[in-house]
C-alpha cells in the first residue's frame, strides 16, 4: 500500500490552460487555477454516440477489442452512451517531471472515462516517447460526485440547511491520478474528458510531482468536520447556531523522518505556508476507496509544523490541515 503523499507546488498554476470546445459561458479557463470554492469551469461540448477515443487504437484508429468485449462494454452504457468530449491543454512551462494529476471538487458520475496524454512540446504534437498515454480510466464510486448538477441552484459541497446532504444530493469529489511512474520532461498535457451529456463542473486542477516520505504517518490520525460558525442560547433557552458550512480537518503525525525527508518536508512546508493550496492523501491507492476519500483532500495547512529530532538524524512532525 502508497504511503502519504503530498502533491505541493501546482505546475498548472503557472502554465497555459485552453478548453476545446469553449466552456459554457461566463466560466473562464483560469478558474481551475484559484482555489477558491467559487471559481468553477463548467463545459458545455456537444454530444455524439460515437466509441469514446480511449476504446480505440489513438495511431490505427481500430478497436482495443473484440467484438463480445465491446458488446459488453456497450451494455453497460461505458462505450455508447451519449457523451460530450472535453478536452483541457495545458502547456507547462518550463518542461516539468510530473507523477500526479487532481481534477478536484468536480461532479462527474460514476464510469465517466477520462485520459491523459503527455506530450514533449508544447502545442501537443509529440507524445512522450516513455509514457505517452494514461489509457482509459473510469471515475469509480468513491471519486464521483452527483450528476446532472442543478444550473440555477449551484452549492458548493455541503449545506447542512439541506436535509438532502443525507443522501449526498450536493457531494462534490476529487479525481486523483497517481501516474504508474514519474514521467519526465513533459512540456504539455491534453485530458480529455468523456461526460454525459457534455456537461459538467471541475473546481480545481493540479498537476505536479509528489512526495512520499519512507516512513508513513502514525496511529492517532483525526479526522473531522469543523464549522466556524458559533452558537448561543437566547432568552428561552433555545441553542442557536449561525448559519456556516463544514469542513473537513485533518490531523496527522509523522514520527519517523530520516534526513532525507526532513530537508524535503521543512522545504515543502516553507513553499506552502499557510498561504497555497496543496493536494493531500493519507492513504493513497488503497483498497478502500471510501478510506482514500475520506482522508484526502485539497487542503491548506492551519498550524505551521514543528520538526524535532529525537535521536541522531530522525525526526518526527505533527500536521493539521483543513479543506480550502
Amino acid at each position: 500500500m502508497a504511503k502519504l503523499r503530498i502533491l505541493a507546488e501546482n505546475y498548472s498554476d503557472t502554465g497555459n490552460i485552453t478548453a476545446t470546445p469553449p466552456l459554457a459561458k461566463n466560466t473562464n479557463v483560469n478558474n481551475l487555477k484559484s482555489p477558491s470554492r467559487a471559481k468553477v469551469i463548467r463545459t458545455n461540448a456537444p454530444v455524439n454516440t460515437s466509441i469514446p477515443s480511449p476504446l480505440l487504437d489513438t495511431i490505427t484508429n481500430i478497436a482495443l477489442f473484440d467484438t463480445t468485449t465491446l458488446q459488453l462494454l456497450e451494455d453497460t452504457g461505458i462505450a455508447s452512451s451519449v457523451v460530450g468530449l472535453q478536452e483541457l491543454h495545458v502547456k507547462l512551462i518550463p518542461a516539468r517531471n510530473i507523477s500526479a494529476i487532481v481534477l478536484g471538487r468536480h461532479n462527474f458520475p460514476e464510469n465517466m472515462q477520462i485520459r491523459f496524454e503527455y506530450f514533449t512540446d508544447l502545442d501537443g504534437t509529440v507524445p512522450h516517447p516513455t509514457i505517452p498515454d494514461s489509457g482509459s480510466i473510469l471515475v469509480t464510486s468513491y471519486e464521483s460526485g452527483n450528476y446532472p448538477v442543478d444550473w440555477d441552484a449551484f452549492i458548493w459541497d455541503s449545506n447542512p440547511s439541506d436535509p438532502s446532504i443525507m443522501n449526498n444530493a450536493l457531494k462534490r469529489a476529487n479525481f486523483v491520478y497517481w501516474l504508474p511512474e514519474t514521467v519526465t520532461a513533459v512540456k504539455s498535457v491534453t485530458i480529455y474528458l468523456y461526460i454525459p451529456d457534455g456537461k459538467a463542473e471541475i473546481g480545481r486542477l493540479m498537476i505536479g510531482s509528489y512526495i512520499e516520505p519512507a516512513y508513513t504517518i502514525n496511529f492517532g490520525h483525526k479526522v473531522s468536520w469543523e464549522e466556524t460558525g458559533k452558537q448561543y442560547r437566547t432568552e428561552g433557552s433555545t441553542l442557536r447556531s449561525d448559519i456556516s458550512f463544514p469542513n473537513k480537518k485533518l490531523e496527522f503525525s509523522l514520527d519517523h523522518i530520516n534526513a532525507n525527508d526532513r530537508i524535503q518536508l521543512f522545504d515543502t512546508f516553507r513553499y506552502l505556508g499557510k498561504r497555497k493550496d496543496f493536494y493531500l492523501s493519507l492513504f493513497p491507492d488503497n483498497a478502500d476507496g471510501d478510506i482514500e476519500q475520506v482522508y484526502s483532500g485539497i487542503v491548506k495547512i492551519t498550524k505551521e509544523p514543528t520538526i524535532t529530532e529525537y535521536a541522531h538524524n530522525f525526526y518526527n512532525s505533527k500536521y493539521v490541515v483543513e479543506e480550502v
